[in-house]
């Protein structure tokens, strides 16, 4: 049996659970544990509707009195005596909630929300892909766009190309991801987290130029990726050959499309 809940280091560290002896939701982390209340707001700090996204505000004998020597940290933490984790999620109307994303890993797109982890979840989906993590990229007229780095499973081929049109074929039209590269490894933390943050996109991604990836890392290169050199252009030199003839299996590739359209979806 499997019992899903959350908490963190700030709230000692359990918050919620899917008890043993009530209703258990897939993918839900539970309700709050006894003498804990959990809210969800928005930035206002008023609560959101049941079913709408918001940032998950914890009040009870669990939470920290604060950061050590860290006053103004705790008052932005902690502003009205519910700590608010930066975590985003929705509540059911029974009360369950449901992990969304880190709200600092939000894109907006052309003034929509994409949250990482729902194209994440999706590109693992694909029986090529063994670890993906999803960042935006600023772009001069949507605000930031969405890039997608991937690592292959072993033995494993797919492209650039077919990753992002299988996204693309299951997710509204402004989530999926315009911008498509293959690395040899993902950044983590010692315990093996993902490390979205440090996560490098191709050299000017957000225009539409393509960077190739090396195929043997190296000691000093551990991640395999072409460091391009400036040329006359403006480009990289890595750039400009892989706007050439790239190999397939190290590309990355752009699709722009044109915006959302008014119903959300858009179009190409």
């Amino acid at each position: 049996m499997i019992l899903e809940g959350y908490g963190l280091s700030e709230t000692s560290p359990v918050a919620s659970f899917n008890h043993p002896n009530r209703e258990r939701k897939p993918g839900s982390i539970g309700t709050p544990i006894e003498g804990v209340e959990m809210r969800v707001v928005d930035p206002g700090g008023a609560d959101v509707p049941a079913g709408e996204v918001g940032e998950i505000a914890i009040r009870g004998h669990n939470v920290m009195k604060g950061y050590w020597q860290r006053e103004d940290a705790t008052e932005e933490a902690v502003p009205d005596g519910w700590f608010r984790t930066g975590d985003l999620a929705r509540q059911d109307e029974d009360g369950y909630f449901f992990i969304v994303d880190r709200k600092k890993d939000l894109i907006i797109r052309g003034g929509y929300n994409v949250y990482p982890r729902e194209v994440e979840e999706v590109l693992y989906e694909h029986p090529a892909v063994a670890e993906a993590a999803v960042i935006g990229i600023p772009h001069p007229t949507h605000g930031e766009e969405v890039g997608a780095a991937v690592v292959l499973k072993d033995g494993a081929q797919a492209t650039a190309d077919e990753l992002r049109a299988f996204v693309k074929d299951r997710v509204a039209a402004y989530k999926y991801p315009r911008h498509v590269w293959l690395e040899a490894e993902l950044p983590k933390t010692t315990t093996g987290k993902i490390l979205r943050r440090e996560v490098c996109a191709p050299v000017d991604a957000a225009m539409g130029t393509v960077r190739v990836m090396a195929p043997n890392p190296t000691p000093e290169n551990p991640r395999g990726v072409a460091v391009p050199a400036a040329n006359g252009n403006g480009r990289g030199a890595a750039d400009a050959a892989a706007l050439d003839r790239p190999p397939a299996a190290f590309r990355s590739t752009t699709d722009p499309g044109n915006g959302p359209g008014a119903d959300g979806r858009g179009t190409r």
